[in-house]
């Protein structure tokens, strides 16, 4: 499961941030998207069912973009910025999730983020803006 978000209005946020040097302000970026997709992650955690082997310890928040999604991404300055919210490497994620033809769906991963969504779309706004702060300061 994947969402993806666009966020419109935020040239100048990027512009700002394109004059810190290109790295420093893509792990900015990266540190911003994993302190306000952790929240997420944690809630994910606790709606997880218990029985299903390494799913719970599974869960985390790391940024994922392999070769081929790079491709399909558009280009830009932000544009391989990319963070994975959820189980990997554990198929109990997509079995728990949607069900089998054995048993039924016990959802965490999208009730999870429904719940948080704009909270989380706030955190890393406001989180943003204060590295823009920062950098108008210097």
């Amino acid at each position: 499961m994947k969402t993806t978000i666009k966020l419109h209005g935020l040239k100048g946020v990027e512009q700002k941030l394109a004059q810190v040097k290109g790295a420093t302000a893509k792990n900015k970026m990266r540190k911003v998207l994993r302190e306000a997709g952790e929240p997420v992650a944690r809630r994910m955690r606790s709606l997880a069912p218990e029985d299903e082997g390494d799913l719970r310890e599974s869960i985390d928040v790391s940024p994922l973009l392999n070769r081929s999604q790079r491709r399909m991404h558009p280009k830009g300055y932000f544009a391989d910025l990319e963070m994975h919210i959820g189980p990997s490497g554990v198929v109990q994620g997509i079995t728990s999730e949607f069900g089998t033809f054995f048993h039924g769906a016990s959802p965490f991963a999208r009730p999870a983020w429904d719940g948080m969504e704009m909270k989380t779309l706030d955190t890393i706004g406001a989180l943003v803006w204060v590295e823009v702060e920062k950098k108008a300061r210097r």
